[in-house]
């Protein structure tokens, strides 16, 4: 078999491949387990028939046929416990044309083998192989004679093999070896080969992952090769429920060398990091603590060009929770970045607090209050020094009313002012915003419910800028069961957005988009017959028309091991109105 005949014969080649792959599951189907060694073959899949038809108004139709089927085969070897096997294959022709201008057939074959050795031992074997063949043409239909536009055909072959050690401490060791082809019809090839080993160790009071991988990469459409090492290692270490403590070591080594116009170029790139962080969270005080260190280096090198680059960075904080309703916290940070020729040193203190009051109770209202202040400082070698005063205060008030037994009022409203002062620059930041929302939920007969919000927003900056901004928001939905087997819902959300800049140009934006739905569960009568009809409205600006309008109808009738589905929609985006159509029936065995 050559590459040529199989190019002018496509799924030539796979026919006997498939028919002696059916005829070896039935005939293993049906002999004894004690002659063949192999237990009950379960066969299921599905068989199915799809037509999509997209019109618009300009007369240029799209249509769609699509023909798929799906054949699914489980068994076992000898006995479950020693080995469980899986088959599964698929294939999908579609063509579609488009109305003056070109005609695409596709077909898609793919089968995915799965054998899983020793599943429930301490050294379970697993093997996966999955084979896809693909091929496109696509016809010009505006010339006479029709001629060929373009064809394409690729295949991709994947094999995983994992072979796992279980312990009875708990331990788990995993080999792998994972190989990807991809292989296009004009000679293009892409090969990605991956072996791997990866450990869990899970000792008294720690934990330790490691995982170890050297991936080779051959593209020859670039004509590229890469190999890519990568070690990571994982360590926790919990003595106590009060401390924990997280390490991490990680190698990256990439090897890149590619061929260009008679100019051959690499590139290389060396990674390491190592890390470590300490939590204590002491369950009886009042406080906690965290800290951790952290160095990172990398190295590049392409053609002529290099560079190398060294960070060491640590940090420390903590809460400390004063009273019930007083809280501080605190940070310290440092880092250093080495580049070989420059050095960059930078640090930071920060100290803040946070108060918020107790919920008061004003007859029908509850009222609270909080503030928070912060002190913060960054230092640097190479930048100015600046220092940071922030602070706001802020309170809220809500109340609800019950109106009835099934539904009540809510209203909340919240005011708060923040500001900062920046000695780098003296820049005197403030801002003020108030916001309040007025909520609606009622239950209503056989079921309903409707829900609806209101709310408004105002920010406004205080300082040179005097920018601010405005946001209105509607939303309303509800849910009405109209009996035990139908039903209407809806939705409906209006904003307004208003934004005044002190540099750019002021903007409004206002939207609204609805949306109601209708489903019956038994249509005229008869069973498993569900109907539903959606439709979807939205629109940017209120004063012209909608920008985009939906609606669906769908029917759908499921006997047995059957399943149909008719769907008719009329979309129109404001520019170009579409109307699509679409059939589907779908047979299970």
């Amino acid at each position: 078999m050559t590459d040529a005949w199989a190019k002018k014969q496509p799924y030539t080649w796979l026919r006997p491949w498939v028919g002696c792959m059916v005829y070896c599951l039935w005939m293993t189907g049906s002999l004894p387990v004690e002659a063949a060694g192999v237990g009950p073959l379960h066969l299921s899949g599905s068989i199915g028939y799809s037509l999509r038809d997209l019109s618009t108004q300009k007369g240029r139709d799209t249509t769609s046929n699509q023909l798929r089927g799906t054949l699914n085969a489980n068994t076992y070897l000898w006995q479950p416990w020693f080995a469980v096997g899986s088959l599964r294959l698929t294939g999908v022709r579609d063509s579609s044309t488009v109305e003056g201008s070109q005609s695409t057939q596709s077909d898609l074959f793919t089968g995915n083998a799965v054998l899983n050795g020793l599943p429930q031992s301490h050294t379970p074997f697993h093997l996966s192989y999955r084979v896809s063949d693909t091929r496109i043409d696509r016809i010009s239909l505006q010339q006479v004679p029709v001629s060929f536009a373009a064809s394409s055909s690729f295949n991709t072959n994947r094999l995983v093999l994992k072979q796992s050690f279980l312990t009875e401490g708990g331990h788990r060791f995993q080999l792998r070896y994972d190989d990807t082809q991809w292989k296009s019809f004009d000679g293009g090839t892409f090969d990605d080969t991956a072996l791997g080993a990866e450990a869990d160790l899970r000792l008294v009071k720690n934990r330790i992952v490691g995982r170890v991988s050297n991936t080779n990469t051959k593209n020859s459409f670039k004509d590229e090769n890469e190999d890519r090492f990568v070690l990571n290692v994982e360590h926790d270490y919990v003595p106590n429920a009060e401390w924990r403590v997280d390490s991490l070591f990680n190698i990256l080594n990439e090897d890149r060398t590619s061929v260009g116009s008679f100019v051959r170029t690499s590139s290389t790139l060396d990674s390491h990091q190592l890390s470590s962080f300490v939590f204590w969270r002491p369950d009886t005080q009042p406080f906690t603590v965290s800290g951790g260190i952290r160095v990172h280096g990398i190295d590049t090198r392409s053609g002529d060009f290099s560079s190398s680059q060294e960070t060491y960075s640590g940090s420390l904080g903590g809460f400390y929770q004063y009273t019930k309703n007083l809280r501080f916290d605190g940070n310290l940070s440092a880092s250093q970045i080495d580049t070989g020729t420059t050095t960059i040193n930078r640090s930071q203190q920060r100290i803040g607090a946070l108060y918020q009051s107790d919920v008061y109770f004003l007859q029908a209202w509850t009222y609270q209050w909080y503030g928070t202040g912060a002190v913060s400082n960054q230092t640097s070698n190479r930048e100015e020094n600046i220092a940071i005063l922030s602070a706001s205060l802020g309170h809220n008030l809500n109340r609800n009313w019950q109106q009835t037994e099934f539904s009540f009022l809510r209203l909340g409203l919240s005011q708060l002012l923040s500001g900062a002062q920046d000695t780098g620059n003296l820049d005197n930041a403030q801002l003020l915003s108030h916001s309040g929302s007025l909520t609606w939920n009622a239950v209503h007969g056989g079921g309903g419910n409707s829900v609806a919000q209101l709310s408004l927003s105002d920010s406004r900056d205080l300082s040179a800028t005097s920018e601010n901004q405005q946001l209105f928001n509607f939303q309303f939905t509800r849910n009405q069961p109209l009996s035990r087997l139908s039903g209407v819902s809806g939705s409906l959300t209006l904003q307004h957005l208003r934004q005044n800049h002190a540099v750019i140009p002021d903007s409004t934006d206002t939207s609204a988009s609805g949306r109601v739905n209708y489903h019956h569960q038994r249509l005229l009568g008869v069973d498993r017959l569900q109907f539903l009809s959606d439709l979807y409205l939205s629109k940017a600006e209120l004063s012209d028309s909608f920008d985009r309008f939906e609606w669906e109808n769908r029917l759908t009738y499921n006997v047995g091991q059957t399943e149909s589905l008719a769907s008719l929609k009329w979309i129109d985006s404001g520019s170009l109105t579409y109307y699509v159509v679409y059939l589907t029936i779908t047979r299970h065995f």
